[in-house]
């Protein structure tokens, strides 16, 4: 039995390009020595996006993460039927796609929480087959971040960036700061990085005012700062959100915790969007998603650039290894096809 650690990818919307892109990941063999990958979909939507991308690739049917053998070349794949055969329409979405992306990751999942892996990666979905399949509340609980339970880190190069607060409207982000918000946040984030390799990790806490000057700054974040840093984090903040995030590229920290999604985002894209993959803490395996869309208007067409995916495996082989982030060769300068 092999000693390296298990991972599964669920392959994401069959008709974009995510199958693409995890064929390409494998078939350039990086991954292997590090994890046993093991993909959880349609082993015909592998096949089709094999073909257009020109892999070379097998693929090995399996009936559990445990059978997986990750030999070089090959894919092992849970294909549980949840996509009828010859139902696959390229760059479109559809009802019965979104059906099956859903299913996909329940069973990814199951398979993480029932310690067959070590983590999950979450291929690209589409909100728009998932709304057609009949919505998709049952998985928004596995992937939204939510207060005080779960928070997004999203990563590219040397930046780092946790959000406080995910999908929320600027206003509801001003009632939603508070200190015990703000400690909560950064105790899981200190833990997480100790039990990745990384330790007594330098978290910088952005403001969320101009030059961290403002209400909430004062009465919640600073008093946030300061319960943690009682408790033995190494944290600074709040600190300008105008200066913040260059100081984490150059190294002064190891993360930085923005109070809202888009406050992170925008440092994170600007910096460079092609190799992004984030990670969400607060779940009870390593979990991991690419940073992009299922671009149907190049799908099936074997262009598709596997950067992200790439990182987003890499990086969980990483975590799951205990060694910590690698250095991510990003240059900001380029744009995502």
């Amino acid at each position: 039995m092999s000693d390296k650690p298990t991972i599964v990818v669920a392959i994401g919307d069959p008709g974009g390009i995510g199958p693409e892109i995890l064929c390409k990941v494998i078939a350039g063999g990086e991954i292997q020595p590090q994890v046993i990958p093991v993909a959880v979909g349609s082993i015909e939507a592998l096949e089709m996006a094999n073909d257009v991308a020109g892999s070379g690739l097998s693929f090995r049917k399996v009936a559990s993460a445990s059978e997986a053998l990750g030999e070089p070349g090959c894919l092992d794949v849970i294909d549980s039927g949840h996509l009828p055969a010859g139902s696959i329409t390229m760059g479109e979405a559809t009802a019965i796609s979104g059906k099956a992306q859903m299913a996909w990751i329940t069973e990814a999942d199951a398979i993480c929480r029932s310690g067959e892996a070590a983590g999950f990666v979450m291929g690209v979905i589409n909100t728009t087959a998932l709304e057609m399949a009949g919505g998709w509340e049952p998985i928004e609980a596995l992937v939204e971040p939510t207060p005080y339970q779960s928070y997004l880190l999203v990563i590219t190069g040397p930046l780092r960036v946790m959000h406080l607060v995910h999908h929320r409207n600027v206003r509801e982000v001003c009632d939603l700061i508070h200190k015990d918000l703000v400690l909560h946040a950064l105790e899981m984030t200190h833990e997480s990085f100790e039990a990745w390799g990384i330790k007594s990790p330098r978290i910088a806490v952005s403001g969320w005012n101009p030059h961290a000057h403002g209400p909430e700054d004062q009465a919640e974040i600073e008093p946030g700062v300061a319960l943690a840093k009682a408790k033995g984090i190494n944290v600074t903040g709040p600190i300008s959100p105008d200066t913040v995030y260059r100081q984490n590229i150059e190294g002064q920290y190891d993360a930085v915790l923005a109070m809202s999604h888009d406050q992170g985002h925008i440092a994170i894209k600007t910096w460079g969007f092609l190799g992004n993959c984030s990670v969400t803490l607060g779940m009870p395996y390593i979990s991991t998603s690419v940073a992009h869309g299922t671009a149907y208007d190049i799908a099936g067409k074997g262009i598709a650039k596997p950067d992200n995916m790439l990182e987003a495996m890499k990086l969980t082989a990483s975590l799951a290894n205990g060694n910590g982030f690698l250095p991510l060769p990003v240059d900001p300068n380029t744009a995502v096809a």
